[in-house]
């Protein structure tokens, strides 16, 4: 529906010139009394209904439906093909109800892997995130990633190089990446919003929701995003963490410890995604 998609942008997507912003965390609500509704031009009335009297005045405000629906073709809602579904299916009304987006709107509703890790990594662990996005596309699988340089770059590389999708999910506005990527890219950020830790922290945990199973390529011990990302996301049980195997890193084996299932080449990538968590795990994963 397209008038849906467009209320949603009205509502929710960063960077509105909305007097206001309603909940983000009432989009189920909202989606609800729209689809109820099914009749095109009562999106107000509907909203007002259930209740949702704040949500209809935005809707009706002539001159935010125009910028929303000139921002439309530039979005991703929970209504839209595309959306990365695990998100709706993980977070619940935590997932963002709608998105900017720029490239090709079919990779993110598909089967996603993750692989992510640091900035600053040597050939050997560069390789590994590469192979394993390469074996993440030959089990069926998009990538998905952070968009930053070392191990993120590595996989979307590898990734395109097998004939697979990426998607890369921002941790700031599409304005501010110079040139666009490869694949979807997504970001919750208005477009000219620059990077800030809040971005990145929220961006992560995006990551791991999108992904079925997420590959850590490397992380520091209690340190860097790369490390926050997977400790939460093992708490909050937002993906499969598959660990590199490497005996030198307390960082590599205190995630394992966590929950976190080791993967020692990119060719076990497949028994991976389905191996049981560790018992012993601290945050088990079901």
């Amino acid at each position: 529906m397209e008038e849906a998609h467009v209320a949603l942008v009205a509502l929710y997507l960063r960077g509105a010139p909305r007097p206001f912003t309603p909940s983000p965390r009432l989009w189920p609500q909202v989606v609800s009394a729209i689809r109820e509704s099914g009749v095109p031009g009562q999106i107000p009335s509907a909203l007002r209904a259930k209740g949702l009297g704040r949500e209809a005045w935005l809707v009706e405000e002539p001159s935010l439906w125009t910028w929303a629906a000139s921002a439309a073709s530039s979005s991703l809602s929970v209504m839209s093909q595309g959306y990365p579904a695990r998100w709706r299916d993980v977070l619940g009304a935590a997932a963002p109800p709608v998105v900017w987006a720029r490239g090709a709107r079919s990779s993110g509703g598909g089967r996603l892997i993750g692989v992510v890790g640091s900035r600053d990594v040597g050939p050997r662990v560069a390789r590994f995130a590469h192979e394993a996005a390469r074996e993440a596309v030959r089990l069926g699988f998009g990538v998905v990633s952070g968009g930053a340089e070392g191990c993120d770059a590595a996989a979307a590389q590898g990734a395109v190089g097998a004939g697979g999708s990426v998607v890369t999910v921002l941790p700031c506005g599409l304005s501010c990446r110079r040139e666009a990527g490869l694949g979807l890219e997504l970001s919750v950020c208005a477009p000219d919003e620059p990077f800030s830790t809040a971005a990145a922290m929220e961006r992560n945990a995006l990551i791991y929701a999108a992904s079925g199973a997420t590959v850590v390529a490397q992380a520091r011990l209690r340190t860097g995003g790369t490390w926050h990302g997977a400790t939460d996301a093992l708490r909050r049980r937002l993906t499969r963490l598959l660990v590199r195997v490497d005996a030198t890193s307390v960082a590599h084996r205190a995630l394992i410890g966590l929950g976190g299932v080791p993967l020692s080449t990119p060719c076990d990538l497949g028994d991976a995604v389905t191996a049981a968590a560790p018992q012993s795990a601290l945050f088990a994963l079901g």
